[in-house]
């Protein structure tokens, strides 16, 4: 036990996926929930806290609107920011 290795937890996106929020989720879609959770609570940036919430509150409530908007952010084109707020109520 005394050569384990202790890894921490991130506490922000990579600066490579914060070009916008598609990239953020995207990024976050491919990690582990403690790994969200962590940046969730430990991040600065209101995007990142945004997205991350976004996260999981599709994985950890099941909501079908969050779940809705992570497939629409994933699978389909890139959409710009403003376009979305302008649509229905997000559920974040």
């Amino acid at each position: 036990m005394a050569n384990e290795v202790v890894r921490k937890l991130p506490s922000e996106i990579p600066i490579d996926h914060c070009s916008s929020s598609d990239t953020r989720i995207w990024w976050l879609w491919n990690q582990r929930l403690a790994v969200i959770q962590s940046i969730f609570a430990r991040t600065k940036d209101l995007e990142t806290r945004m997205a991350c919430s976004l996260m999981l509150t599709a994985a950890m409530t099941g909501d079908l609107g969050a779940i809705e908007l992570v497939f629409q952010r994933i699978e389909g084109a890139p959409v710009p920011d403003e376009v979305v707020v302008e649509g229905q109520s997000m559920p974040l």
